[in-house]
């Protein structure tokens, strides 16, 4: 009888402990990583124009064959939609997300990555802390699972190679070979437009495909609206502190033909298609 007693108290402590505000949290968490496991997500990958429709495993699968780059253990992150973002802002300012230099411009800063071969996390940056699920556990640390084993995982680091960065030599063939330069200030990107338009999102927060969408634009319109635009800043002659300064405010503004005439030689955003369902 003294036995039964105390296997219902030790039941008891147990279901206390597992209740207990640390395990509730821990609980969440993995609720919650259920469900962006499961859940089908529609984003673009952080070094390519390439976009993906499904589990975040399609894009980091992508990303680690494609451009080498592998954050750890797929089945330790947490909060993932919030963590390329948090990549994204980095590569936007060409910060390099592994030693944190910067650089004048997309091209320069992928060379470095692939050089020094920087496309993984610093394990000892605490911002990332929050990203894997493993800090939530007393006394671990996602870092000390860097080393381990990743053959329950869903990627395969051992094709982390130079090989795999073929997707980041811009080439003519590619299409995107052009310099594309900032409509609001002076950084221009090797890598085409994508990265331009990425930057003015995030630094500028304008969002030009939007803009031509809503303004019905088709594609006479959208270059007579990039060069008025570029015209605009030339004729300031002074730093652009709002985006109001030189954007058109309606359709008539630059509904002229002079505004066919390419105001920048080989300019990337007169070449990008907008209107693509892919982009």
């Amino acid at each position: 009888m003294e036995k039964e007693e105390m296997e219902e108290e030790e039941k008891e402590e147990e279901e206390v402990i597992l209740m207990s505000p640390e395990k509730e949290s821990l609980s969440i968490l993995l609720e919650q990583q259920l469900r962006e496991r499961t859940q089908s997500h529609q984003v673009c990958c952080l070094f390519c124009r390439k976009e993906f429709t499904g589990p975040w495993s399609t894009l980091f699968l992508h990303m680690l064959n494609e451009h080498g780059f592998h954050p750890g253990r797929l089945d330790n992150m947490i909060n993932i939609e919030s963590f390329l973002e948090f990549l994204r802002e980095k590569l936007n300012r060409f910060e390099c997300i592994y030693c944190k230099k910067t650089f004048p411009s997309w091209d320069v800063l992928k060379k470095h990555l692939r050089k020094k071969k920087h496309f993984r996390i610093p394990p000892n940056d605490t911002e990332f802390d929050k990203f894997y699920l493993i800090n939530h556990v007393d006394g671990v640390h996602w870092k000390d699972l860097q080393n381990e084993s990743d053959e329950d995982s869903e990627l395969d680091p051992s094709k982390n190679n130079e090989d795999d960065w073929n997707e980041w030599v811009v080439t003519k063939e590619d299409g995107v070979n052009e310099i594309a330069e900032c409509l609001f200030c002076d950084f221009k990107f090797e890598g085409g437009a994508f990265p331009c338009i990425e930057h003015m999102k995030l630094v500028h927060n304008f969002d030009i495909q939007k803009t031509f969408i809503s303004l019905n634009l088709d594609d006479y319109g959208v270059i007579r609206y990039i060069n008025y635009s570029r015209l605009k800043k030339i004729s300031l002659k002074k730093p652009i502190s709002n985006t109001s300064q030189i954007l058109p405010s309606s359709v008539k503004e630059f509904n002229d033909e002079k505004y066919l005439k390419p105001v920048l030689e080989d300019d990337g955003l007169l070449t990008f298609d907008y209107f693509s369902d892919s982009n």
